[in-house]
């Protein structure tokens, strides 16, 4: 077994993307998986595709483990996928993940690192959340993944695999997409927004941070078994968030008092209540075990990470790119 053979799964996205090219980079054999044929050539270079036409409690995962010693599970049924069903999340949030540990067990794997996410504890208290806070995840996307999690518990507890969970914020970095390009994009054409009154703190992370958290997972033996929040060390209100990225943008932030809970309710009406939540709500995350017991600290400050997102967004705008990337 070549003990550097990396799989990837959920390759070719936004995360996936960014840790294949840093492994690669660094030498490592890397794995990834795509859906068909044709998306291969979408992969970075250097990484050996391998199909995975769909991930659920079915899936053959016999050839896409074959010499392989750690796997990174990023693949999900994410919250803005577009006609995605209740089904969906747990045939393959859940389901899919729980196949895959039991294939990685049954082929020897050492390592499995599961990309969940912060909001399995929930969302909308003021203190910060812990890995010793109860669970406490709200809508089909935050339970699957927590389901995720204890079936990677029970998988562990009966075989010789190590798991490890990771659960971060929003992502943001070169390449993102979905609401957080949105946003740049409503900031760039100077459009007022009704955000000033908003009074929140939310933890974000760079993508950058992220891998190396994702990397850290992967290398220390004492990360067995234990499950991670990883975000950026600050913490910004809405408005500040904002501020920040009309900056580097070199527009001004147009914003403008509204009340918050007509803003709330106007975004359940439309049914936008998860998107409403997430540009009102608080949501912060205590970072001090991965640090204290992984030494993993935040490389790139939210400005350096912005910043980089702002440039990406600058120069693939001017090779039309982002018109794609908004889905």
């Amino acid at each position: 077994m070549s003990p550097n053979r990396l799989l990837v799964t959920g390759c070719n996205g936004f995360i996936g993307r960014a840790l294949s090219q840093r492994c690669v980079a660094e030498g490592r054999n890397v794995r990834g998986t795509v859906r068909s044929a044709s998306k291969s050539g979408m992969l970075p270079e250097g990484v050996e595709p391998i199909i995975v036409p769909d991930i659920g409690s079915n899936t053959d995962w016999t050839g896409a483990l074959d010499n392989v010693s750690e796997v990174v599970h990023l693949a999900a049924c994410v919250h803005l996928r577009r006609r995605a069903t209740h089904d969906d999340y747990f045939r393959i949030n859940t389901a899919g993940t729980a196949c895959l540990a039991h294939a990685a067990a049954e082929a020897g794997i050492r390592r499995l690192v599961y990309l969940s996410t912060v909001k399995v504890h929930g969302e909308g208290r003021e203190e910060p959340y812990s890995e010793t806070d109860p669970a406490a995840p709200q809508g089909p996307y935050a339970v699957s993944k927590h389901a995720a999690e204890n079936a990677l518990k029970e998988v562990s507890k009966r075989s010789l695999l190590e798991t490890v969970v990771l659960r971060p914020p929003l992502v943001y970095g070169p390449g993102v997409g979905a609401n957080f390009l949105r946003l740049i994009r409503l900031l760039d054409r100077r459009l007022p927004l009704p955000l000033a009154s908003v009074s929140n703190r939310r933890s974000m992370i760079f993508l950058d941070n992220l891998v190396d958290a994702i990397l850290a997972c992967l290398r220390e033996p004492k990360a067995a078994g234990r499950t991670y929040l990883a975000a950026d060390e600050e913490r910004l209100s809405t408005p500040q968030l904002i501020a920040h990225i009309a900056d580097f943008l070199g527009v001004p932030a147009r914003l403008f008092a509204f009340p918050p809970f007509l803003l709330r309710l106007a975004g359940t009406l439309v049914g936008k209540k998860e998107e409403t939540d997430r540009l009102l709500g608080t949501l912060v995350a205590d970072t001090s075990k991965i640090q204290q017991e992984l030494n993993w600290r935040p490389r790139y400050s939210l400005s350096e990470g912005l910043r980089a997102t702002i440039a990406w967004y600058r120069k693939t705008m001017s090779y039309g790119y982002v018109t794609r990337a908004v889905k």
